[in-house]
């Protein structure tokens, strides 16, 4: 998989920072009918925000795609679905965003970003069936002609393993993000990371345009682990049983009000803040990750899995 990007300016002004941070995530997920891949890939989009997410692979058709895309609440896309039982590439985006699609194909989604400041081309490759070497010669092709550059990234070296441990274990950089000079110059902070494989032998990859974009505040959600916890029903039922006064409705948003305050109080103090706990599980996998291959290290990685499914 390979993300490309490159930037031009408008009426030959020189470049300048763009205004809009966005967030694109890239993954192999192999197939989306999978309950274990699906729970993987919410994860992913939970711990990370991204604002534009390419699925390659996808195993999936129109009708298929359309059921991800409302589920974790992206409002476009652009899909090419799959030939029987194999292929299909996808790329969802958030509402908010000035993106229009430019040209596709079974391996390719072309899509234009429109900016305050300068126009760019996001060119997703993915989903063809290359050999290694005919890969590595596209790659080296495609940075020769356009002048690119291979983003630096940090986490796990390796995007792609066949074998989980051992010495028949086999380990590849396959996915990677490479931009034009006039792109970096643009988004000169731009940041890649390899995340951690929760399923799959692909580890999913981002492109931050913009890591320092100052913190927005998350509004309240309920989370379905609390139900599993035994304290969460006694929390709802102080709280909306504590008296109130006032007309109908304003008792209603008062017990709306001290309910979800409770709830996010005992989240914080007692069941432990979920996504915390998401994040600090998939960290802890991701340093396993980078261990030598060990059967121990495998079992450690499997129970890891298991418990970040729960």
């Amino acid at each position: 998989m390979l993300l490309y990007s490159y930037c031009y300016g408008r009426g030959g002004r020189p470049y300048q920072a763009p205004n809009l941070p966005m967030k694109i995530l890239s993954w192999n997920c192999r197939g989306s009918y999978n309950a274990a891949t699906v729970k993987a890939f919410k994860a992913h989009v939970k711990g990370n925000s991204p604002d534009i997410i390419f699925l390659s692979e996808t195993k999936a058709s129109v009708e298929r795609m359309k059921v991800v895309l409302k589920a974790i609440k992206f409002a476009n896309m652009c899909v090419v679905e799959a030939k029987g039982i194999a292929g299909g590439i996808c790329v969802m985006w958030k509402s908010g965003f000035s993106i229009h699609q430019m040209e596709y194909n079974k391996n390719l989604i072309a899509l234009k970003v429109d900016d305050a400041l300068c126009d760019w081309l996001l060119e997703i490759f993915g989903g063809n069936k290359r050999s290694e070497s005919s890969a590595l010669n596209f790659l080296k092709e495609l940075i020769f002609e356009f002048g690119a550059i291979d983003l630096d990234f940090s986490g796990n070296t390796f995007t792609w393993a066949k074998g989980k441990w051992g010495s028949f274990a086999i380990k590849r950089r396959l996915d990677r993000a490479i931009r034009s000079i006039s792109w970096c110059l643009a988004f000169p902070k731009a940041v890649v990371t390899h995340l951690e494989a929760l399923n799959l032998d692909h580890t999913p990859i981002l492109l931050d345009t913009n890591p320092e974009d100052c913190f927005a505040h998350r509004p309240f959600r309920f989370e379905a682990a609390w139900i599993r916890d035994n304290g969460c029903n006694s929390i709802v039922e102080e709280a909306w049983n504590d008296e109130t006064r006032g007309p109908a409705f304003s008792k209603l948003y008062k017990k709306q009000a001290k309910t979800r305050e409770a709830l996010h109080k005992w989240n914080k103090e007692v069941f432990g803040h979920c996504q915390v706990r998401i994040n600090l599980l998939m960290d802890k996998i991701s340093e396993v990750q980078k261990r030598p291959p060990a059967k121990e290290n495998g079992r450690i990685k499997e129970e890891l899995k298991v418990e970040l499914s729960e």
